[in-house]
């Protein structure tokens, strides 16, 4: 079928063993883990051409070879609207949001939250991410203090 080349910019292993290539364009290709056999030539900034080929309407990596000589032009990434470095804050939310009603779910999983109360704590955590509510250090210690240090004092008898 069609063949491409690109330039390897870094690799990694998935969850079934499969290759990610991610090339210097930003593009990922995957290599199936039963072509393990050619796992070995995608190394960092190598010219690698693929061949591809279809099988049921899927394209996939057949077969793939070092190229020697000139590389292809390089292919810029897209430009983010957001400059690099930053988040918007729509953005940052978002992420926000996702990790407090996961951390929240952990925590009534193990028992520390009530299951109804799932949303109550996720909807503070956020506000806490987001820096809406402000926390001092002394006042952390005082309630971790409560919380370890529970136990009732009993006087020694002489």
């Amino acid at each position: 079928m069609a063949k491409t080349i690109i330039v390897v910019g870094y690799t990694e292993i998935d969850e079934y063993g499969n290759l990610l290539v991610t090339d210097k364009g930003g593009g990922v290709t995957r290599i199936a883990k039963k072509r393990e056999r050619l796992f070995t030539l995608f190394q960092q900034g190598q010219a690698v051409e693929l061949d591809w080929q279809t099988y049921m309407n899927k394209d996939y990596v057949a077969d793939a070879k070092l190229v020697e000589g000139a590389l292809p032009p390089p292919v810029e990434p897209l430009s983010a609207s957001v400059p690099v470095g930053s988040h918007s804050r729509e953005t940052s939310t978002s992420k926000n949001r996702s990790y407090a009603l996961s951390y929240v779910k952990d925590l009534a999983v193990a028992d520390k939250i009530p299951v109804d109360k799932i949303l109550s704590y996720a909807e503070l955590f956020l506000r806490w991410l987001d820096g809406d509510i402000k926390v001092e250090d002394e006042e952390v210690f005082k309630s971790l203090l409560k919380k370890t240090f529970s136990v009732v004092e009993t006087k020694e008898e002489p």
